[in-house]
């Protein structure tokens, strides 16, 4: 979003972002109309120099987080100033992407950073609620009080972390080396259906197949798609209690949570794509052992560089599981769910979707929908090897410490290469059998 018109970021209608400093953010009260804006304003310029200024805002994993990391006072001031300069920063209007229609919106790493001190400060009107009722409620939520607020005895639990991840994150932002001129991109894609695969003659040994029982994600090679186990809303519980893989990604990739403003929940057809968003932090455990544990360097430690266009290489590819824990998890055998997942992982994969650009040719994904949601890990391994044959897309597999099961996975995948197995013939025999015992 380039700067152009002052006025622009003034747009108040169903297809843009409402932001927090449009004149149209207002408040009618005893007949009189209260700007918003001005409102945040007067609260942001307010001394805000230790933990004790912000006891007011019921912030205690704010808190703690700052008892923790106490040289990260000294941002709250800094931050509220960043957050007043959106009118400056954010100019155009902000498309919403909404569900059915593909799309994309381009943010430099400066105006992210701006909205995401709103987020911080929590300015975002029409943005706590996902009553069905409320002009969001297909919407992530956004306001940080949330996460500020929520209360756990353990101080080092993972919401501080959380909290902590941010806060560096705000310290890179004000550091002199930050220009806040790279960019990242967020898109929508949609796909019509999947009825194509049962007739691809795609092989598999048309595509490479690796595994790695003890390399994360994000740690393999940066120029790759890697893959966020995704809630149908971006971010998943991040602003919550929730601590698994995608609220990780976004404590060590922050820039994704400006997606949460203006991307509406995926459907089954649907996949997010983020291009550039910077690794900033690194970390150890998950759920409850999640910790920050020191900062990243895109260069120096990922040994990536930004693309001509500003982007740093690399791509996240969010794409949203069944979520089998309801219906019972012999539901995910039936041609339906079957069809559904391949039908998502391809939409997510694939070159022939928004952007409509090339994207990096290794998929870098794991056990995609299992743990709580109880997917079958051989089942979903499978799938995902068939959307990326049928993409024509490598897949370099994480399976998290279990070295069993990636040698197994690598027997199945050399059968399928050596019988010359097409993507259609194995989409076939799967349905077929699981028919059988339906």
């Amino acid at each position: 979003l380039t700067p152009q018109s002052p006025s622009g970021a003034n747009t108040w209608d169903n297809e843009h972002a409402k932001l927090p400093c449009s004149p149209n953010n207002v408040l009618k009260r005893a007949g009189k109309t209260i700007s918003i804006w001005e409102s945040i304003k007067s609260a942001l310029t307010s001394p805000i120099n230790s933990v004790d200024d912000f006891m007011d805002w019921n912030c205690k994993h704010l808190s703690a987080a700052l008892h923790i990391k106490p040289d990260y006072v000294q941002l709250l001031p800094k931050i509220a100033q960043l957050a007043l300069r959106l009118p400056e920063l954010v100019t155009k209007p902000i498309p919403l992407l909404k569900r059915g229609a593909e799309g994309s919106v381009t943010l430099s790493q400066l105006q992210i950073a701006c909205l995401l001190a709103n987020a911080f400060y929590s300015t975002f009107t029409f943005r706590n609620s996902r009553d069905p009722q409320s002009e969001y409620s297909n919407f992530p939520l956004v306001n940080f009080a949330s996460l500020f607020s929520k209360w756990h005895q353990n101080k080092n639990s993972s919401s501080v972390q959380k909290i902590v991840c941010i806060l560096h994150y705000f310290s890179r932002i004000f550091a002199d080396d930050f220009t806040g001129d790279g960019v990242v991109t967020f898109t929508r894609r949609c796909i019509a259906d999947a009825s194509s695969f049962a007739s691809s003659d795609i092989k598999f040994n048309s595509i490479s197949f690796g595994v790695s029982s003890i390399s994360l994600i994000e740690d393999v090679h940066p120029d790759t798609m890697q893959v966020d186990f995704a809630d149908p809303f971006l971010g998943g519980l991040f602003l919550n209690k929730g601590c698994a893989q995608e609220e990780i990604l976004c404590c060590y990739r922050p820039e994704i949570i400006a997606g949460m403003i203006f991307m509406e929940a995926m459907e089954c057809n649907e996949a997010f794509i983020i291009e550039g968003a910077e690794r900033f932090s690194r970390y150890s455990g998950y759920f409850s052992t999640f910790q920050w544990t020191g900062n990243y360097d895109e260069i120096k430690d990922g040994h990536n560089s930004r693309t001509e266009d500003g982007h740093w290489k690399g791509v996240v590819v969010a794409i949203d599981a069944q979520h089998y824990r309801a219906r019972g998890s012999s539901t995910q055998y039936t041609t339906e769910s079957i069809q559904r997942e391949l039908n998502k992982a391809y939409c997510g994969f694939t070159n022939i979707l928004a952007p409509y650009k090339s994207l990096p040719d290794v998929v870098v994904s794991g056990n995609w929908g299992c743990g709580i949601f109880k997917g079958d890990r051989e089942l979903k391994c499978l799938i995902q090897l068939m959307a990326c044959a049928q993409s024509g897309k490598s897949l370099a597999y994480c399976a998290f410490s279990n070295s069993g099961f990636g040698e197994d996975a690598l027997k199945v995948f050399k059968a399928l290469c050596d019988k010359n197995c097409s993507v259609g013939a194995v989409l076939t025999a799967l349905t077929t059998e699981f028919s059988k015992h339906s």
